[in-house]
């Protein structure tokens, strides 16, 4: 009885162990390859055979953990880093209208220097742009809207005299845009790119355009004065293109 257990139980477990079809004459076979019977089956061998077993069944469930963690590494990616770029984009092309706006040369001139920080420290921004062509009105006005909020926030701890000017135009913006939101727009954004991930539609490392802008803005680092003026024209710059595409709201 022992004998017969011990066989229907190394048939089961070979079949775990991955022995094919062809084998099935042969329960198991020792270290040196040679074939052994039930019978001649020992404690080790018995012991050798489960151990084969368990080392399948663990590989089987490895690989099944793996799979969805390769799917889910395969559509990961940097959403902050994302977000920067969408923001840099964005103040690209307010920039870009703005200065088509501008008569004094001076500010003609400094607004190009900052123009050419900006392409510098984001070279993919038109790339960026095409991608969320549907989303870019929405995640545009969020844009604005932080970066207004930033220029408030730095005027502020910076107890710069354009405070009181720039409050009003902060409180105008988001007057003008009640239902925007800052982290809807991300998640959108986010969502839109995974989308676009997954259907294989050919997308810029996002990792490598943060450690280009990194790289760029630590070359273009100026005063904290001539930051703030950045983020003054920045928050300009996001103004004019409010008010372009709210038309009546601040006339």
């Amino acid at each position: 009885m022992a004998i017969l257990s011990r066989a229907l139980v190394a048939t089961f477990v070979a079949g775990l162990a991955g022995v094919s079809a062809a084998e099935s004459g042969c329960r198991v076979r020792n270290s040196e390859g040679r074939c052994l019977g039930s019978e001649a089956l020992d404690e080790d061998g018995f012991a050798s055979l489960l151990q084969r077993a368990s080392s399948a069944q663990a590989k089987v469930k490895a690989d099944a953990r793996q799979e969805p963690e390769a799917a889910q590494n395969a559509t990961a990616f940097n959403s902050t880093a994302l977000w920067h770029q969408i923001t840099g984009a964005v103040q690209i092309e307010d920039l870009q209208k703005r200065l088509q706006q501008v008569q004094d040369s001076e500010q003609v001139q400094k607004l190009q220097k900052h123009l050419q920080d900006l392409q510098a420290e984001f070279p993919d921004a038109e790339t960026i742009k095409q991608k969320f062509s549907d989303q870019w009105t929405q995640v545009s006005e969020a844009v604005n809207l932080e970066t207004v909020s930033a220029a408030l926030d730095k005027a502020k701890a910076d107890h710069s005299d354009k405070l009181d000017a720039l409050q009003r135009k902060y409180d105008e913006l988001r007057a003008a845009l009640p239902n925007v939101t800052l982290e809807g727009a991300q998640a959108k954004a986010t969502q839109a790119w995974a989308h676009l991930q997954d259907q294989g539609v050919p997308l810029p490392n996002l990792d490598d355009l943060e450690a280009q802008a990194q790289d760029a803005f630590e070359k273009a680092k100026t005063s904290a004065a001539a930051a703030l003026d950045d983020l003054q024209d920045a928050a300009a710059g996001a103004l004019d293109a409010a008010k372009a595409a709210l038309g009546n709201f601040w006339r």
